[in-house]
């Protein structure tokens, strides 16, 4: 998935719109010259607002490398972005500087050119900017000893510029340069970068706009989605793909609403079934794999705003989860996606412990709310533990969400006060035995 970045951020609004968007890394502009310049307090304070999922970047020009490593060995910022003239020798003496850099040189640099899947396993400390109007050669591109490198018209100039020759770029890069709701969806389609990198183009008279920055983010996680779709098989497109039933074993059913797709999978346990819907509207539930654990969790931290709201604070766990913790929630049992065009719209996850199955995170984006979406997903994760006895909970202020539970069986049997203002109810719906 296309990272994103949207540097610049100075206020208080601008990381609480970035905690709702959930980029992968923001940006604070340390450059004097720059009109979106913070200081070290005004980082330190905008960094402890912001949500610890995202990455906080600092962007210098020719800055004394003490103080860059000062802002990263106090966890002010998480990556340094270096736009000045700093050289790998620079590079050298920040890493030798600032804590926690567990590889050497000569690993960091085989990272970057083994591609992306690499770099994520060994996050990027530094970035190294390249304008590219100024460059002489590719070559200088590939030969910086940063983790990642940036590609740009120059230092926040917010122009375009010619990308017919990054295709020689052999090394992840982020794109930046002029880019803006109206034209990275044609970057993404056409570059693939490891990341887009956006500040004047999500702005309005020189401020962060909340609306264009949401759809910015929009614009990349949809084109990605699209992405997958053509270059894999989609499960809405499995759905609908004829398979002969001595290799695949699998029934098909048709009514004139709805086509469903129905396979019996065996393991080493015994029978599985799982139900996989494709709708009028292309909608899709099977079993995520582990490539969507990203994308999940992008909508649980959207998802789950509304709880926040409630709550009047964002502070839950559901939006303090990492990628980590969801992968060890994998690991342990089953996780459901709903794909509508390629894009993951649903999910509800699920384990089997002693005869009970604990049922967590159904969630659906809140554009696609009210129209059934979670009633489904309740009822394919049960498909998946047949005859069990299944058991869930939430809080008692979510009044939707106990509606939707009762319709669906479940009954309160117990609650729990966590705080004056935190009251769990438990809920459970006994499986029917044959």
């Amino acid at each position: 998935m296309t990272k994103i970045k949207i540097c610049g951020l100075k206020r208080i609004e601008d990381i609480e719109a970035a905690n709702e968007l959930c980029p992968e890394y923001i940006g604070f502009v340390f450059a004097d010259f720059s009109h979106r310049c913070v200081d070290k307090e005004t980082a330190a304070k905008l960094k402890a607002r912001l949500y610890p999922r995202i990455q906080a970047v600092g962007v210098f020009v020719d800055e004394d490398v003490s103080f860059v490593a000062e802002l990263l060995n106090e966890k002010i910022i998480d990556i340094a972005q270096l736009h000045g003239t700093e050289d790998n020798g620079y590079i050298e003496e920040l890493r030798r500087l600032t804590t926690g850099a567990a590889k050497d040189q000569a690993d960091r640099v085989q990272a970057d050119r083994v591609g992306a899947d690499k770099l994520e396993a060994d996050k990027p400390r530094i970035i190294k900017a390249f304008n590219m109007r100024k460059i002489k050669d590719i070559s200088e591109i590939e030969a910086s000893s940063a983790d990642l490198v940036l590609v740009d018209s120059g230092t926040g100039s917010g122009e375009t510029f010619d990308w017919s020759s990054l295709g020689e770029i052999r090394r992840p890069y982020l794109l930046a340069g002029g880019l803006g709701p109206d034209n990275v969806r044609s970057a993404v389609e056409s570059l693939h970068p490891y990341g887009v990198d956006v500040s004047s183009g999500v702005e309005t008279d020189k401020v962060k706009d909340t609306e264009k920055m949401k759809n910015f983010v929009n614009i990349v996680r949809e084109t990605d989605a699209g992405l997958c779709s053509i270059e894999r098989e989609t499960d809405a497109e499995s759905c609908s793909i004829e398979r002969e039933s001595s290799a695949e074993s699998c029934s098909i059913e048709r009514d004139s609403n709805a086509e469903s797709c129905s396979i019996e999978r065996e393991s080493s346990a015994g029978l599985c079934s799982m139900m996989r819907e494709a709708d009028k509207d292309g909608i899709c539930i099977s079993e995520a794999d582990r490539t969507d654990l990203e994308e999940i969790l992008k909508l649980q931290y959207l998802a789950y705003q509304s709880e926040a709201a409630l709550f009047k604070s964002r502070d839950i766990p559901p939006l303090r989860q990492t990628i980590e913790e969801v992968e060890e929630e994998f690991d342990r049992g089953t996780i459901l996606k709903l794909v509508e065009d390629g894009r993951i719209i649903g999910s509800v996850r699920a384990y089997e412990d002693g005869g009970t199955v604990y049922i967590g995170k159904l969630m659906v984006h809140p554009d696609r709310q009210k129209r059934g979406y979670g009633k489904k997903l309740l009822s394919e994760i049960e498909k998946i533990y047949p005859d069990k006895r299944y058991e869930l909970f939430t809080s008692t202020k979510s009044v939707g969400n106990i509606s939707l539970y009762k319709n669906c069986g479940y009954e309160i049997f117990d609650s729990k006060v966590i705080s004056d203002e935190l009251e769990f109810i438990y809920m459970e719906k006994k499986g029917k035995r044959k």
